[in-house]
């Protein structure tokens, strides 16, 4: 007999995720319908400025639930931005840094967030973030 729960018989892990709606996605994932995919950070140093450079290479891709908790407007990056903060739940404990950055896959498109600091929570990592609408990579 095929599971009610999950009509397709997907377990989770396989399949597209792309057209299905949140309410369907979370049967196929549990408490973390959304993927993340993480982007590493890492730095160079400009011989001729000195200047820091950010760069962010595409890593693993994870499971996520994602909560936006408060909105605000920030000057950032020079200019003045709406932003949120958010909590982002990893599923289990994949190796992730502050500083890193997240695009997160929802329903209504991908965002990405700056990984602040994160704990361990029960099974998984509990990621503080924050979002700049205008932030890119």
């Amino acid at each position: 007999s095929q599971d009610k729960r999950n009509p397709d018989g997907l377990d989770g892990l396989c399949g597209s995720a792309e057209n299905r709606t949140t309410h369907e996605r979370g049967t196929m994932t549990g408490n973390y319908p959304y993927r993340a995919t993480r982007l590493v950070r890492s730095t160079s140093t400009d011989s001729t400025t000195g200047e820091v450079n950010e760069i962010f290479t595409s890593g693993s891709v994870y499971w996520a639930s994602l909560k936006e908790t408060t909105g605000q407007r920030a000057t950032e990056y020079g200019t003045v931005q709406s932003s949120a903060d958010a909590t982002i739940k990893i599923r289990n404990y994949p190796a992730l840094s502050a500083l890193d950055r997240l695009s997160v896959v929802t329903d209504i498109g991908t965002k990405i967030y700056i990984i602040d600091n994160i704990i361990v929570g029960n099974n998984e990592l509990i990621c503080s973030c924050s979002r700049f609408d205008n932030l890119g990579v």
